[in-house]
């Protein structure tokens, strides 16, 4: 009886802490005033603590995170290595605002870039999580100027281009 309920657990814990999917979105808009991007990457807080770990680094802290903290300056350096967004020749440079452990199991990070002009195309990399989930996808949603553009990344397609229609 106490193996069977042992292998019960087990099974039950091997059901919480993993999911058959691994997905980051990326809610995007460009401020013309500003000429910076303002960005919410939302990822599997499951997902984010795994790689973390290997920092021995935890999610724990991220209300309290700050720019000195170990956290902040890895999650920064993580992102901007695998969240890139550039104009022409020139590439955007993220700076970590803060995030959020929400109470569904997700974390949202908060970044704004310095200001940089675009042209009418932009070209984004997003391979966040990729190197470690082979099953990763990504999603952006770029809002400007009133429109919406969307793309997807996976394995394959780590880079797209999004092409701004002015009137």
């Amino acid at each position: 009886m106490k193996h069977t309920l042992f292998i019960l657990f087990c099974a039950i814990q091997s059901v919480v802490y993993s999911h058959d999917y691994f997905f980051a979105f990326a809610e995007v808009e460009y401020n013309d005033i500003t000429q910076q991007f303002e960005s919410t990457i939302v990822i599997s807080s499951h997902d984010l603590e795994i790689i973390l770990k290997e920092k021995e680094l935890s999610i724990d802290s991220l209300p309290s995170m700050n720019e000195t903290s170990e956290l902040y300056n890895e999650l920064k350096m993580l992102l901007n290595e695998h969240f890139q967004i550039s104009s022409g020749k020139i590439s955007a440079e993220f700076n970590l605002l803060g995030g959020e452990l929400l109470l569904n199991g997700m974390v949202e990070l908060y970044m704004q870039s310095a200001p940089i002009k675009i042209t009418q195309e932009i070209e984004i990399f997003f391979d966040l999580l990729m190197h470690k989930f082979p099953e990763q996808q990504n999603k952006i949603t770029l809002y400007h100027r009133n429109n919406i553009y969307t793309a997807t990344f996976m394995q394959g397609t780590k880079t797209n281009e999004i092409r701004f229609d002015y009137n």
